[in-house]
């Protein structure tokens, strides 16, 4: 167990902050979709493809513009009439 630990705390990587990319897995966590949805909207149509940042093989999201990419997609319900709409 103290290896561990001590392999963490030699490990260059920086903790998380606000600021910080999203991976590929942090995206599907936020938006509970599966891992496969995110790579299939990196890889898609150019005109709906999900923006992204390739840092050498790995992909990248800043997760302002990963919101406003599912805001821009979002389809609105059709009309659907209410128990009181239906009444009159």
């Amino acid at each position: 167990m103290q290896s561990i630990v001590q392999d963490q705390e030699r490990s260059n990587i920086p903790i998380r902050d606000n600021n910080s990319l999203l991976t590929v897995e942090d995206v599907a966590r936020i938006f509970q979709v599966p891992v496969s949805w995110v790579y299939g909207a990196v890889r898609g149509r150019k005109k709906k493809q999900m923006p992204h940042i390739m840092i050498g093989r790995y992909i990248r999201f800043e997760e302002q513009s990963v919101r406003d990419f599912i805001n821009a997609n979002k389809k609105a319900y059709p009309n659907v009439k209410t128990v009181a709409d239906r009444m009159n």
